[in-house]
């Protein structure tokens, strides 16, 4: 059963991607045409694929809940950096190039010592299209995504070029004033739950109007047990 329940979830997980690439295809549509801001046919399509997002978010929390545990702790694993860097990371991303329309641009920094880290794999695929989706929500073209190893810890930045926000904007992040979709696009609450289900893990936002916005990610190396 729980073996269904974890295909399920990837079958789930795959199918979000898809539908949040429909959207971020539709919204570079209108960016590039702004007469069809008012169209009614895309208004309505966008609307019909965040109902089937939320509906698939649905789906997720229920196979969670059926599982034996769904606390976040009890979904962390430790992974090697570099494994997860070059067999995990990298290529979900050459995966993402091709789905959405904003140019990524990620590069990779290891050291020679091997670390690890605790993670749950399916909340960093999830919090990867946040990021990219509020990017492109955020009108920006290009993505920075860089991972870098650091002696006494791992660090992955964003960066993108859309319109950013103001210091206001960004204080209701950390006060968590705001959830999905009202801050720098959706997602928002679901990344810094990510980031604070890690043992230890720390999120920070910089942006300025008109200069975009950069996220900041360290996470702390533990032990391999």
């Amino acid at each position: 059963m729980k073996k269904i329940i974890s295909e399920a979830l990837v079958v789930n997980h795959d199918l979000r991607n898809n539908i949040g690439a429909a959207i971020s295809h539709l919204q570079l549509l209108i960016l590039n045409n702004p007469e069809l801001e008012e169209n009614s046919d895309i208004q309505f399509a966008i609307e019909n694929l965040n109902q089937s997002i939320n509906i698939s978010k649905n789906i997720s929390s229920k196979l969670h809940s059926s599982s034996e545990s769904n606390s976040p702790e009890s979904n962390l694993t430790v992974i090697s950096c570099q494994n997860h860097l070059f067999k995990n990371a990298k290529p979900a991303y050459e995966k993402l190039k091709k789905m959405y329309s904003i140019k990524i641009n990620d590069s990779y920094k290891t050291i020679k010592n091997e670390k690890f880290v605790a993670a749950n794999q399916a909340a960093i695929s999830s919090l990867r299209e946040n990021i990219i989706n509020n990017a492109i929500n955020s009108g920006a073209t290009e993505l920075d995504v860089s991972i870098e190893m650091k002696e006494y810890c791992l660090v992955v930045t964003f960066k993108d070029n859309g319109k950013g926000m103001s210091q206001e904007e960004i204080d209701k992040i950390h006060m968590k004033k705001h959830g999905d979709g009202v801050i720098h696009g959706i997602g928002t609450s679901s990344i810094i739950n990510t980031v604070e289900e890690g043992d230890g893990a720390y999120i920070n936002f910089e942006s300025n109007k008109n200069e975009g916005t950069r996220i900041r990610i360290i996470v702390p190396y533990t032990e391999n047990y």
